[in-house]
């Protein structure tokens, strides 16, 4: 069914994926397609693209190629929606479980902060509810070296949002884990002014970095200074209830404290001598 200039403008404010998500639609209206207003063209790529399924986004670039002009590029609607879906794509790759390494998407020389301020709509409401989870996702993957620049990145591309808010505090959790908790004193993470369960359990995904070190966590535990082991057990217990670190932890501090036996020739309790007119005796110490 062939699509007056009124119907694409109305369409571009509804789902005009229903309708225009193919090649052949799209090669059918190209010229009208084309004749559109800047800002109808980018409503109605912005709408498209959001309303594509995930699984659908790769037929969907295959259909845009359809309409890729020969002869011009700039003002023609292919240009428009080509990199509306270069944004749609990235996007997408910073969530996508088959990707391991997203933060590649936000650095770099391939990364583009114009593409995503430029559809700075389309990319809120792809980014909606999924701010915490590729938070997650890019703290756990992103190397340590390239976090700052990252984070940099993040705040030029989706500027004041909520995804650049979760990324540094992901960042600063991730710091402490790795520089605390799988540190040499692991009690000062729980003894830190930074320390906030509620936070902390937000990102509770993060802590998978410690399942396989609990057992080494548990033993230095054993450092923590006697006057700081209750808050220390306190915070654990708020943020890991019922985990076997708190249990180890919680057996260390209760065993008795050990003492080492004194050094021969360095300090000796000599043994008191009873007789039968002392009831008290005092230990001679020598050195």
């Amino acid at each position: 069914m062939s699509l007056s200039k009124l119907d694409l403008t109305t369409l571009a404010k509804a789902n005009p994926y229903l309708t225009l998500g193919n090649a052949d639609a799209l090669v059918e209206h190209q010229e009208i397609l084309d004749s559109l207003s800047e800002t109808d063209q980018k409503e109605l790529a912005t709408n498209l693209l959001f309303h594509c399924p995930d699984k659908e986004l790769k037929a969907l670039g295959h259909a845009i190629r359809a309409i890729k002009p020969h002869d011009k590029d700039n003002g023609c609607f292919y240009h428009v929606l080509n990199r509306g879906f270069e944004t749609r794509s990235r996007i997408k790759g910073l969530y996508d479980p088959a990707n391991a390494h997203p933060h590649y998407l936000l650095s770099g020389a391939d990364f583009a902060a114009d593409l995503f301020n430029e559809f700075a709509e389309l990319s809120a409401r792809l980014l909606d509810k999924k701010e915490l989870a590729i938070a997650c996702k890019l703290a756990l993957t992103t190397p340590q070296e390239a976090r700052n620049s990252l984070a940099r990145n993040v705040r030029t591309a989706f500027p004041d949002s909520l995804l650049s808010t979760k990324l540094g505090a992901a960042f600063a959790l991730r710091r402490e884990i790795d520089v605390s908790l799988l540190g040499d004193a692991p009690y000062n993470f729980f003894l830190s002014a930074e320390f906030n369960k509620d936070s902390y359990l937000e990102f509770a995904e993060l802590f998978q970095l410690i399942d396989d070190k609990v057992e080494e966590i548990a033993a230095k535990m054993a450092g923590t200074p006697e006057i700081k082991r209750a808050q220390v057990l306190e915070n654990m217990i708020a943020l890991f209830p019922g985990s076997s670190l708190v249990e180890k932890t919680t057996d260390l501090f209760a065993a008795p404290v050990k003492t080492k036996a004194p050094v021969s020739g360095m300090f000796q309790v000599a043994s008191p001598k009873a007789t039968s007119t002392q009831k008290d005796s005092t230990p001679t110490n020598t050195f």
